[in-house]
């Protein structure tokens, strides 16, 4: 991350910007897998681009559709790595 002293903006790397993102539909009660998993920038800003192994194994306690942002209430026992 890096600041701009003068206007006081943020400007982050594209990966700090990326977001994990099913590459397909997935429904509620599905345990994750690597295949049906992606990394994109994306809105509204999902799990961290970073955290996705963590994510492989879990369960999703509501339906995502293709290319949907994967957000941390959508994920059974999900907890963010810290720094981020």
């Amino acid at each position: 991350v890096k600041s701009d002293v003068v206007t006081g903006k943020t400007f982050l790397k594209k990966e700090e910007l990326s977001s994990v993102v099913a590459k397909v539909k997935i429904s509620k009660g599905t345990v994750l897998t690597l295949d049906m998993l992606g990394v994109k920038v994306a809105e509204p800003m999902g799990i961290p681009a970073g955290d996705i192994f963590q994510l492989v194994g879990k369960t999703v306690n509501k339906n995502v559709e293709e290319d949907d942002s994967v957000l941390p209430n959508m994920v059974d026992n999900y907890v963010q790595k810290a720094g981020f």
